[in-house]
């Protein structure tokens, strides 16, 4: 037909106008989809990451105040695990590291944002948090949004076309032709059809159409027929397109992983998706139309009406948009903790509440955990010390305002390293358990047991009436500590040195009871262990004393203020120089000589006691030299090791490396260490003294009858000498059980193989007794007290 090509051209402009149309929507459309993802996701992880490094400051503050590190980088290590955590850095005020972890996660090429959060400690900056987080997350749900975006316009785009496609084309295209077909059936005398005369376009024509139709009223009303007919499918069109419009909103809802519920304006429920089914434990059948309030605690009732009068009166943005924390309800009527957040909106003058609901219950046990870690002891599970000091810091402001007395214990346990180290950490550690427990059991629910770390426990009474109420608590924990431990099978027994100070006599601030306490236990060790002390001012004189001469002590070797004295050892057989023992003294420049027996405790206290025990090996050896070259036959010298050079894992190759310095041989040289040192890590015990002997060096036990050796120890040891301590050899000539002991121990030596020296020989008596009991050796006043090295020269003369 003549009119088919004209509407062919119609057609084909209108598919073009709409495809151009529905591209140019659906790209706006599409790039904004994007860009709302992605701020939303930016926004999301800014603040998940401001919140959780705030959260982590929060927990740290304690432990950085304490320098726990051991604590700080377990916390660390956990957070490196945490979801998207990348690395985490704790620093302290000066902006040092304390603890860092980087996480075990996939790399995120560099795709990481870092978060930062101080840590202060009442009201101080003491410290700061940084905190690097995966942007991976944020790229994936991006590309996620985009495919899917994509894949929603391509599909949406093509059902749209096609419905245009098919709407133009039947309700639009084919009309045209029928009232084309219609005018040509005029043109050709068909009068059913009255059509006027058509201009030489498409829309001319229909205009033609129209005019006819106007002037012919039965054409009129048959013409309203079909656009009635027509606008009643496009009508029907539209209204399926909505149903999938909403559908497809429904798809979107049930597949969101966050609980999505629409609440009307009276509290009923209007929808609620499989991810707020699943958090509460209703159907969407169930709740329906049943009120909000049944999900959240009777605290919270009537939430909807709250946001309505919010809203109406302050402005949605004083409550909408914010997440809040609520106590949620299941339907088994269980409460766990629930994060809500809700925007209302409008449709058709309808007013709605869209609320997401998340189940933070996982989130706030982490949290918990993190704050349990953080102020208590791994092993023992009592509050750590930073714990500790805040409950004394909480009880002072009570007691002063109360005017009420409150006391510190600082308990030592005695023995427990000796067990620790013969017996294994296990088995000390299942001690410590034990050791706790009864602490715990011995005071009251309102005082505060905490451990200070090893084998040492603080204790606050929070309220007492007198100091005598301390006293009694002491001497409880002493009697229940005394008790024995029967610990895997093994029968153990240990006690206890506590120390008291008592708020506010003893000290008006948390610090100063800690340390008066901690000074107090230390005279309870001095006064024989096993017992209590309470502190005094004399304590307190005497720790600044101590203090200050350990500084000085600091200075000792560079100022020239340490030297050597030597006793010499005395064959009994021959009556001549056989030995000599070395002896460190200090002068000082103020307080003039200072007995050993003050200055070598806390030498090795502080740590200071290997560079002193190395200059002695120098020293020693230089000495040796000079009256070697000066002629002289010198006998060997013997050196006192403290328990802390013995126990050097390089001790042989140290002492090695000095004689080779020194160009002294081994066999000029003897080492000292006491019977107590045997006990502890026996297998290596036995291998250092192995690596000794086989050096050359001669070795001996000193003070040997006073320490906590087992004698089948014995042969296990490379020993060469055994030295009878000097409280033994005082009674020998008038108490019969001291001298029954220096021949048992005779006998024994010589049984042995071993030498025997006897010290602190005075009398006549002493070394009559000694030289008929077979002893080798012996030293002490009756033969020479310790001199200084230009007064040995007469002796070394005689030798010669």
């Amino acid at each position: 037909m003549k009119a088919t090509p004209i509407h062919l051209n119609l057609r084909g402009k209108l598919l073009l106008v709409v495809t151009i149309g529905l591209l140019i929507a659906f790209g706006i459309f599409g790039a904004f989809r994007i860009y709302q993802t992605k701020q939303s996701l930016t926004e999301e992880i800014n603040r998940s990451g401001q919140e959780r490094v705030t959260l982590i400051a929060e927990s740290l503050a304690n432990m950085i105040v304490a320098y726990d590190y051991s604590n700080l980088e377990s916390v660390a290590e956990r957070i490196a695990k945490l979801q998207d955590v990348q690395q985490i850095n704790i620093r302290n005020r000066a902006g040092k590291i304390m603890a860092s972890r980087n996480s075990n996660q996939p790399d995120t090429n560099g795709k990481v944002q870092a978060f930062s959060a101080p840590v202060t400690f009442a009201g101080e900056n003491i410290g700061n948090v940084e905190l690097v987080l995966s942007l991976e997350r944020i790229d994936l749900s991006i590309r996620e949004t985009y495919r899917n975006v994509m894949i929603a316009i391509s599909l949406f785009g093509a059902f749209l076309g096609v419905l245009i496609y098919a709407t133009v084309s039947v309700f639009i295209v084919k009309p045209l032709l029928r009232l084309s077909e219609a005018a040509e059936q005029l043109a050709l005398g068909n009068f059913s059809t009255v059509l006027p005369p058509a201009p030489k376009d498409e829309l001319g024509n229909l205009v033609r159409a129209f005019a006819t139709m106007r002037e012919n009223r039965k054409s009129v009303e048959s013409e309203l027929n079909n656009l009635n007919a027509s606008l009643e499918n496009i009508v029907m069109a539209r209204i399926a397109e909505l149903r999938d419009s909403e559908a497809y909103i429904h798809a979107v809802l049930d597949n969101i992983n966050e609980g999505i519920i629409v609440i009307e304006d009276n509290g009923l429920i209007v929808s609620f998706n499989p991810a707020a089914e699943k958090i509460f434990g209703y159907t969407g059948n169930e709740i329906v139309n049943q009120n909000f309030s049944q999900l959240i605690s009777a605290d919270e009732l009537d939430l909807s009406g709250k946001y309505k009068k919010y809203s109406e009166e302050k402005g949605a943005s004083s409550l909408f948009g914010v997440n809040r924390e609520v106590i949620g309800m299941r339907k088994n009527y269980s409460a766990f903790p629930l994060e809500l957040k809700t925007n209302q909106i409008r449709i058709q003058n309808r007013l709605l509440f869209i609320t997401s609901a998340r189940d933070i219950s996982e989130r706030k046990e982490a949290e918990q955990r993190i704050s349990y870690m953080a102020s208590h002891d791994t092993l023992t599970k009592l509050p750590n010390r930073a714990l500790l000091q805040d409950r004394i810091e909480q009880s002072l402001v009570r007691n002063r305002r109360r005017k009420l007395q409150a006391a510190v214990l600082f308990i030592d346990l005695d023995k427990f390293k000796i067990i620790n180290d013969t017996l294994g950490h296990d088995i000390g550690d299942s001690l410590l358990q034990e050791a706790a427990t009864r602490l715990v059991e011995d005071v009251r629910s309102e005082d505060t047991v905490a451990r200070q770390g090893g084998d040492e426990f603080i204790i606050l009474l929070s309220t007492i009436s007198s100091p005598e109420d301390a006293g009694l608590i002491a001497q409880k924990i002493l009697d229940s500590l005394s008790r024995p431990f029967y610990i895997k099978g093994k029968e153990l027994h240990i006690g206890a040195s506590v120390g008291i100070a008592v708020f506010p006599d003893d000290g008006e601030n948390m610090g100063a009871l800690l340390k008066n306490s901690d000074i107090a236990m230390y005279h309870a060790k001095e006064a024989g262990r096993g017992n209590y002390q309470f502190f005094s001012e004399k304590m307190n004189e005497q720790a600044a004393e101590k203090q200050a001469l350990s500084a000085d002590l600091r200075h000792a070797i560079e100022r020239n203020e340490l030297f050597l004295v030597f006793q010499p050892v005395v064959g009994m057989a021959s009556g001549e120089l056989e030995g000599m023992e070395v002896l460190l003294r200090w002068q000082h420049p103020e307080l003039g000589l200072i007995s050993p027996d003050k200055f070598i405790p806390l030498a090795e206290e502080s740590g200071l006691i290997m560079t002193i025990g190395e200059w002695v090996l120098r020293s020693t050896c230089k000495q040796f030299l000079q009256w070697q070259n000066q002629g002289y036959a010198v006998p060997r010298l013997a050196v006192n090791l403290s328990a802390q050079q013995f126990r050097q894992k390089l001790l042989a190759e140290t002492i090695a490396s000095i004689l080779n310095e020194a160009g002294v041989a081994a066999h000029n040289l003897g080492i000292e260490i006491t019977e107590s040192m045997l006990v502890q890590n026996i297998d290596e015990v036995v291998e250092t003294l192995l690596k000794l002997s086989n050096m050359g060096l001669e070795i001996s036990i000193d003070d040997f009858g006073t320490g906590y050796s087992s004698l089948s120890y014995l042969k296990r040891f490379h020993i060469d000498k055994l030295k009878i301590d000097k409280s033994f050899v005082d009674g020998i000539a008038t108490h019969r059980d001291d001298a029954a002991i220096v021949k048992a121990i005779i006998a024994m030596a010589n049984g042995l193989n071993m030498k025997v020296v006897t010290e602190g020989v005075e009398t006549q008596a002493q070394l009559d007794f000694l030289r008929q009991e077979g002893c080798t050796q012996y030293q002490g006043y009756l033969f020479s007290r310790p001199l200084p090295a230009i007064e040995i020269v007469a002796w070394l003369k005689l030798a010669i």
